[in-house]
């Protein structure tokens, strides 16, 4: 019982610095949103949150599923730590070059809008320390030493505020010079933490290419799941701009879908800590996995119905009051945005349970990549035809999807039968 309760409680220390670092974060970077969208127009503002789509959709492709790997390799004991942080920091570095790469080159393409090319040129360079950056946040909380991160995020994105501030203050710039601040921001915080991270282990080992082609069927499924939620929060904006309406309609969906990414994150740093737990509580079946499961089923759907309701009532006037009278048409857009965190949220914590398993279903790995089909499938008619209203209808039932695979998945694997064992005595043994 004590050894239960050690276990929820390092699940609960990990989730609330990870957390707690994200709540400041995001009032920081709310900050830095407010600043935004007071000097640039809702087109202006649109062509921006384009840009940043593009290197956030990007930007996994370098994950590799890192963070399961690290979570379930360190968590369970089952490689060296310090063998294991060299082999990911060379495989993302190479996944880093091969992307920013295909980036570049991909956007001189297929981007004939000459005034926003060199902005997702500057954005490929920020997907660049800012992969650096997720990957040392990945190795201190695969650790359960999250709160290492925190001071250093803070620092920088508030400087980046700063910097950015004193840019509109003095100057006149365009999207470009945004971005620039923001990819050196990006780049700076990505080499300190690599440092960071590779300090707190010591006695690191010399890496080849051929050490890490391992790593990458054991990254698959984390792969997929990165891809997967980086999808349905960056890719509505992204097939807005050629589907739905590219001009300032795109700044008002494009506003309201970070404001909703903010909040998404929540489930999924929780998510994250407590992996290195659920996968040693899939590896002993103790049954802990199982009543965590069972209590976030029954919590997302009414706090996202809590939510929904008080952004009813406050965000209207809110929305005005913070980023003035030309951005009140997000309102609307936000309030029917908010339910998608009810299917969303449940999707990527229910997701967490397959990858810790230690036999992992394929359905239960390719439920993302069914939501995404499908959403795909509907979104370009729905959103020409029914405007935000139809892009976010068709998003929603994508992530529906996922959640439902998911769920099946977990189903077939017996994951929800109350018979797990404990030490060796099954709970309906213990109960008698």
């Amino acid at each position: 019982m004590l050894s239960n309760f050690e276990g929820l409680t390092s699940i609960f220390r990990n989730s609330f610095h990870l957390a707690a670092g994200h709540a400041g974060a995001v009032i920081i970077r709310f900050l830095y949103l407010m600043v935004l969208v007071r000097w640039l127009s809702p087109v202006e503002y649109g062509k921006f949150s384009y840009g940043m789509s593009w290197y956030l959709i990007l930007i996994v492709i370098t994950y590799l599923g890192q963070d399961i790997i690290l979570g379930r390799g360190i968590g369970r004991g089952e490689q060296h730590p310090k063998q294991l942080l060299d082999r990911t920091l060379f495989q993302r570095f190479i996944a880093i070059c091969i992307v920013a790469l295909v980036s570049i080159t991909t956007a001189t393409i297929s981007d004939r809008d000459t005034g926003i090319l060199p902005t997702l040129v500057a954005f490929t360079f920020a997907m660049a320390g800012r992969s650096l950056w997720i990957w040392s946040v990945w190795c201190l909380t695969a650790f359960e030493r999250a709160k290492r991160a925190v001071v250093t995020d803070l620092i920088f994105r508030a400087i980046e505020v700063l910097c950015v501030l004193a840019l509109f203050l003095f100057d006149e710039p365009g999207i470009f010079d945004v971005a620039a601040i923001h990819a050196a921001s990006w780049c700076l915080q990505g080499s300190l933490g690599a440092v960071r991270a590779r300090n707190a282990v010591p006695q690191h080992t010399q890496v080849g290419v051929n050490d890490t082609v391992s790593l990458w069927r054991d990254g698959v499924a984390g792969a997929i799941y990165a891809f997967g939620l980086a999808w349905f929060l960056q890719a509505p904006v992204l097939l807005f701009r050629y589907f739905g309406d590219p001009g300032p309609t795109l700044g008002h969906f494009a506003l309201a879908f970070q404001l909703i990414g903010h909040l998404q994150v929540i489930p999924y740093l929780v998510g994250s800590a407590a992996l290195p737990v659920l996968s040693r509580s899939a590896m002993r079946k103790d049954g802990k996995d199982r009543m965590l499961a069972l209590a976030i089923l029954a919590a997302v759907p009414v706090a996202g119905s809590i939510l929904v309701a008080l952004a009813a009532v406050i965000s209207p006037p809110l929305i005005i009051a913070l980023f003035g009278e030309a951005y009140g048409d997000t309102t609307a857009v936000l309030l029917a945005g908010l339910w998608l965190l009810i299917p969303l949220g449940i999707a990527v914590l229910m997701q967490q349970f397959t990858l810790a398993a230690a036999q992992r279903p394929f359905l239960g790995v390719a439920a993302p990549l069914g939501g995404v089909v499908v959403m795909a499938l509907l979104y370009g008619h729905m959103a020409a035809e029914q405007g935000y209203k139809g892009a976010i209808i068709a998003t929603g039932v994508g992530m529906t999807v996922w959640a439902g695979i998911v769920l099946v998945s977990l189903l077939r694997m017996g994951f929800f039968k109350p018979n797990f064992v404990v030490k060796g005595v099954s709970i309906e043994a213990h109960k008698r």
